[in-house]
């Protein structure tokens, strides 16, 4: 079951054109909670995806938001996920404004101990 939703999405992603680089987006509840202590309502946080060719960081956006879910589809259980805003991130992709260092961004998967590769430990922001 696990294998055909993987190929169902990577076929799916190949057809649009999307990469699909997920790494740390169903994760242990441990590692939830502790991507959910650096991320506070009215921090700034911004998405970027390294391994997905992109070649800036999104504009950053307000965390009004931060929950901890349980995977809810088939082959996730025991899983959670944290959602920011009520989106569903990717860890691997997401960097949070570091606390007394404007304009500098730590990747949240490596703060919470999510082993990721091809993203930056922090990226630089204006």
């Amino acid at each position: 079951m696990r294998i055909g939703f993987v190929l169902g999405m990577s076929l799916g992603c190949a057809m649009t054109g999307a990469a699909w680089a997920d790494q740390c987006i169903w994760i242990t509840e441990q590692q939830a909670r502790a991507a959910a202590a650096y991320v506070h309502i009215g921090d700034r946080v911004s998405d970027f995806c390294e391994p997905c060719n992109e070649t800036k960081p999104a504009t950053p956006a307000i965390a009004r938001r931060v929950e901890i879910r349980p995977v809810s589809q088939a082959g996730g259980e025991g899983f959670s996920e944290l959602y920011i805003n009520g989106k569903a991130v990717d860890l691997a992709y997401v960097f949070v404004e570091s606390k007394g260092r404007p304009a500098s961004f730590d990747n949240l998967a490596k703060l919470s101990g999510c082993p990721v590769t091809d993203v930056s430990a922090s990226i630089q922001l204006r």
